[in-house]
């Protein structure tokens, strides 16, 4: 028989939001939709700021009444909390509406963050040398006057003027006075050269000492390895979920998942594998229930659900449920445990007996 609820994404409101369809519409007026997880005894009901273990009812944003059906209208407070194939329980209260569903695949809002980057500037660069050779060298010296001889050609006169000249005429002694009234003396243009090239080579020598003088940067540590990227266990349920058997892979499925921490798929990969006939996830399932073995379980201790996964994987010869039933059956026979909550259910006529064990 088909249900009366369909749950399906909004086509007309922002991700996260959903549409809950009621056909034919209930005659009691709807007062909200209560969640629960199935198989699920410590927090089992969805609230308001998650998973509780009070009932919590949720109203409508909206409700759409139409002749053949009713359908309310929920946000981000319903879905922000579920997940894809969830197994649920979801009621209606005071219209005795109440279905079991694997939630759909809704969508989430997108977020979105950036990042601002800034570049520092480079560092400025040392300023050129200016000028080096713009002074101006020293301006020759004018040349000496020439000097001439008289037209005398009598010795003695010539004998008394060159020693009257030479003692009398400064501009006619040949001494320090006229060598200083010489221009200077030019260097050779393959010293000119020389002088050129080396200069540069001198400021980049300096440029070099300057700079292995400053403190070298800090080393920037590695980035690290990215890291492998996250199994999709959940993808890989819903491809067993959507098909028959495969009770050996979801028992895999299952232990790995527990393995990797993500106990939701976890638990419910084992418990279809056991719906579908897996003994090893029955055995599982057994542990888990055992209140003398589940000190890490995501389930209540129960006796008797233990003690029937038990016996139904001892009758094919397991000799670990065959354990697991008599150590329970022992505990049950002492006196303290008739008045234990966890053994209120268990019959040992059934499970201990030797017809049972």
């Amino acid at each position: 028989m088909a249900g009366r609820l369909t749950i399906r994404e909004s086509e007309t409101s922002p991700a996260g939001w959903v549409v809950i369809t009621v056909a034919p519409p209930p005659e009691a007026e709807c007062p909200g939709l209560v969640v629960s997880r199935r198989r699920q005894s410590d927090r089992p009901h969805l609230g308001a700021s998650g998973w509780q273990s009070a009932v919590h009812a949720f109203a409508p944003r909206s409700v759409r009444h139409y002749p053949d059906r009713l359908e309310l209208v929920f946000g981000p407070e319903l879905t922000g909390y579920l997940t894809v194939d969830l197994d649920l329980t979801v009621s209606l209260p005071g219209t005795g509406i109440a279905e079991r569903h694997f939630w759909p695949d809704i969508s989430a809002p997108a977020e979105t963050a950036s990042v601002d980057v800034q570049t520092p500037a480079p560092p400025s660069g040392d300023p050129g040398a200016d000028d080096i050779f713009s002074r101006p060298g020293a301006q020759p010296a004018a040349p000496p006057k020439p000097v001439g001889n008289g037209g005398s050609t009598d010795t003695s006169e010539m004998s008394e003027t060159s020693e009257t000249t030479s003692t009398t005429d400064p501009e006619m002694s040949i001494g320090d006075g006229e060598r200083a009234d010489l221009p200077p003396k030019t260097p050779p243009s393959s010293q000119r050269w020389l002088l050129a090239g080396l200069v540069p080579l001198l400021l980049l020598v300096a440029a070099g000492a300057y700079w292995s003088l400053q403190p070298s940067p800090p080393l920037q540590p590695s980035p690290p390895a990215p890291s492998p990227p996250p199994v999709d266990f959940r993808a890989r349920y819903r491809a067993f979920l959507e098909d028959g058997g495969h009770a050996g892979e979801l028992l895999a499925l299952g232990r790995e998942a527990l393995g990797a921490g993500d106990e939701g798929v976890g638990f419910e990969a084992v418990t279809l594998a056991a719906d579908r006939g897996s003994m090893g996830a029955k055995l599982m399932l057994a542990r888990w229930y055992d209140p003398l073995t589940s000190e890490n379980s995501p389930l209540e201790p129960n006796a008797a659900a233990a003690a029937a996964y038990y016996r139904e994987v001892a009758t094919g010869g397991d000799e670990q449920a065959a354990q697991g039933l008599r150590r329970l059956c022992s505990k049950a026979a002492e006196s303290s445990s008739a008045t234990s909550s966890v053994f209120e259910a268990f019959d040992a006529d059934t499970y201990c007996s030797s017809e049972g064990q």
